[in-house]
């Protein structure tokens, strides 16, 4: 009788919720790590306003050290234990309703308006194999450096403040943020700033896209149904890497959002002053995948693929240095 009355009463947490509801709950009970029948006590009915799905980041929020957080000119900012501050865009709806399901598990400092500020910073690292970047005192090219968070890791744990990052970014709100960011961390020695799009040529195009990092000057199929239209300068990286002048770049990152396979159209002349090309080749264009005509396109240019490339994400070695990543017997 005992046992069927703990059945019973372990069975109570689940009477009375939708399907929905339930898939919910499964959610929670992921992403805080906790038992669902937890989730089912400690929320109840507020389970109904919970999200389906997270931002596939969230969980490494759980016990980062953020020291302050806040909103200053109207923008998110937070700070971090080594003293590092960042800007970002304030929370938009869903992560706000996310927030209200965490608050609890993450920095007491936060609050919903600095929820995808934590979220953006403590999300984005270098993850790139180690092996292929430079060490302090290296020369790092990011093309797509959005708000400039990822680039100050580049200096912070990848060259130190005796290397040098060249960040480009199109976006004109981004671009501004990018900036306070490089400011307020007194980087502008070691960091310069573009602000254009990477195409295959220079002039003016359309970017088509949703605001902040869901843009493309390509037209991908991820936004087809946009409907922000707004025009932004272009460049091809033969003249942006021309004009900036350093004579080795020891690792080029291309984030572009679609717009890759032109950006390597328009990298000719500089190449073989560049050591490694790493490329997002994710997206797909009329259905078409730009994975294989990046890989064509570095071929042609001499490079070699290397193996830490992957399914979406593409790593080579430029024809003059390729010595120093794969061995002379290394096929492409």
């Amino acid at each position: 009788m005992l046992n069927l009355k703990r059945f019973l009463k372990n069975l109570l947490p689940f009477n009375g919720f939708s399907a929905e509801d339930k898939e919910k709950a499964e959610a929670l009970s992921k992403i805080r790590r906790e038992p669902v029948e937890e989730i089912y006590r400690k929320f109840g009915n507020k389970i109904n306003n919970a999200p389906l799905k997270f931002n596939r980041h969230t969980s490494k929020l759980f016990g980062y050290d953020f020291t302050e957080a806040g909103i200053k000119d109207g923008m998110a900012y937070i700070k971090l234990s080594n003293g590092r501050t960042f800007y970002g865009y304030r929370s938009h709806k869903k992560l706000r309703k996310e927030y209200e399901f965490l608050k609890d598990r993450v920095s007491p400092v936060l609050n919903a308006d600095t929820y995808l500020t934590a979220l953006d910073v403590s999300s984005r690292y270098p993850r790139y194999p180690k092996e292929l970047l430079p060490g302090k005192g290296g020369v790092i090219v990011e093309a797509g450096a959005y708000l400039g968070h990822k680039t100050i890791r580049f200096i912070d744990d990848v060259v130190g403040t005796m290397g040098k990052v060249l960040a480009i970014e199109m976006m004109p709100d981004n671009y501004r943020m990018l900036r306070r960011n490089i400011q307020a961390n007194d980087l502008g020695s070691c960091i310069n700033v573009i602000n254009c799009g990477v195409w295959s040529s220079s002039g003016e195009t359309e970017v088509m896209g949703k605001g902040r990092q869901r843009n493309s000057i390509a037209s991908i199929d991820k936004l087809s149904n946009s409907n922000m239209r707004i025009t932004v300068r272009t460049d091809s990286l033969d003249n942006i890497l021309h004009s900036w002048g350093e004579k080795v770049i020891d690792f080029l990152a291309l984030t572009l959002n679609g717009a890759e396979v032109e950006a390597l159209h328009g990298l000719e002349k500089e190449i073989n002053r560049i050591k490694v090309i790493y490329v997002a080749a994710r997206y797909t264009r009329k259905g078409q995948g730009t994975y294989q005509p990046c890989i064509e396109i570095l071929k042609k240019r001499g490079c070699v693929i290397l193996p830490q490339s992957g399914d979406s994400n593409i790593y080579a070695a430029t024809k003059n240095f390729a010595k120093e990543y794969v061995s002379c017997n290394s096929s492409n």
